[in-house]
Parts: C-alpha cells; sequence; structure tokens
C-alpha cells in the first residue's frame, strides 16, 4: 500500500476508534425487554435516559396478555360440587418513572417512582359443576353444569408506582432485577379481578438490553 492511500486510511480508522470509544464513554440511554415476562402474562419494552449524573427518567410500554385459572373443590367439605373460575386480561399500560441511584446513572442500586396509565379488555367465565340426582333415572347423579360470562372493554386505568432495584452494566449490555408496588387509583368501571388491577399490587421485573 502506497504512502499515498495509508494516510487516508489510518486517519480514518483512528476517526472511527475515536467516535466508538467516545459513544461507550458518554452512554447515557438504556433499551431493554423483559424476556421471561411473556410467562406471567406480560411483556415490557423500556427506555431510560440519563439527565443527571445519578438520576435517569424512564419510559416503559408494558403489553398485557393474561389468562388465570382458579378452581376450587368442595368435595372436602361433603359438597359434590367445584367452581372454576377464569379471567382473561388483555391491554397495556404506559408506565413513566424518575430513578435515583447510588453510584451513577444506569448502574447500581436505585429508587424509583412515578405513575402509570393503561387500558385493559378483561373477560371473567365461572363455572360450575354440581352431582344432583338424574330428573329421569334418580339412581344415577349426573353432574350439571352452568357458565357464567361476563365481559368489560376499555376498563381505563391509571395510578402510582415506586420500587427499586440493581442494574449492573458488562460492556453495552444492561441487566435490572426490580420491584416494587402500583397503587392501582384510578379504574373507571371498578372491575378487579386478578392481583395486578387490585387496590395495591407488586410488580417486578428482570430485564436484559444495551446501552448507547
Amino acid at each position: 500500500m502506497t504512502n499515498h492511500f495509508r494516510f487516508p486510511l489510518l486517519t480514518l480508522t483512528i476517526s472511527i476508534a475515536t467516535l466508538f470509544a467516545n459513544t461507550l464513554y458518554a452512554q447515557s440511554n438504556a433499551l431493554k425487554i423483559t424476556p421471561f415476562q411473556p410467562f406471567l402474562g406480560k411483556l415490557s419494552l423500556s427506555y431510560e435516559y440519563k439527565v443527571q449524573p445519578k438520576t435517569t427518567i424512564m419510559v416503559e410500554y408494558q403489553k398485557w396478555l393474561g389468562q388465570r385459572q382458579t378452581k376450587i373443590d368442595l368435595f372436602s367439605v361433603g359438597l359434590f360440587a367445584s367452581s372454576t373460575e377464569t379471567n382473561t386480561n388483555k391491554g397495556y399500560r404506559m408506565n413513566f418513572l424518575a430513578r435515583t441511584y447510588t453510584q451513577t446513572a444506569l448502574n447500581g442500586f436505585f429508587i424509583e417512582g412515578g405513575f402509570y396509565v393503561g387500558k385493559h379488555d378483561i373477560v371473567t367465565e365461572t363455572e360450575t359443576s354440581i352431582l344432583l340426582p338424574d330428573p329421569d333415572f334418580f339412581f344415577f347423579p349426573v353432574y350439571q353444569t352452568t357458565v357464567e360470562q361476563k365481559e368489560y372493554n376499555d376498563v381505563r386505568v391509571g395510578g402510582l408506582k415506586a420500587g427499586g432495584g440493581l442494574q449492573k452494566s458488562a460492556g453495552i449490555f444492561i441487566f435490572e432485577c426490580s420491584g416494587g408496588l402500583n397503587l392501582n387509583a384510578f379504574n373507571n368501571k371498578n372491575v378487579r379481578p386478578t392481583l395486578g388491577m387490585k387496590h395495591v399490587s407488586p410488580y417486578g421485573r428482570l430485564a436484559i438490553g444495551v446501552k448507547f
């Protein structure tokens, strides 16, 4: 390679390396997902931005796609009956949080607080089975089953959040473990069939992502 080409190539290489180093040094953004939450009926995508040496703000989109089933058998108390309740909860929430870190922004222990708004579509289904004598053959009892279903569409919610956690970095990668409490103050239809919809409910987050 002639000197005519070496100098521009060396200059370009140094420029790219300097830009990359400055980008890593000045990392003040983080983009994260929660890969394990779909097993719990949720999926989250969050963006966190450094505003002060120890302070960040975070916006999180949370997709709800959960289903919970509860079954009660009454055989133990002498009744030949059972009841199964199934709750399907689909919707979304937008979380807006501020965080204060004990070390530096995006790294170390932190406390967080903020608020959320969202909308849900909820279906509750109750299936009750009871052993009763057959009206045609009295000595041959059969199970009689009744199903009751209720739908609640466009359930608008809002409330406050407070919690904390730990966030650690490894190069450009970032890992978060956090949790806290939701104060579910606003529910326009007062529909609260699952724990996440109660007046006070816990929340947790295991997230991975990248800093840039």
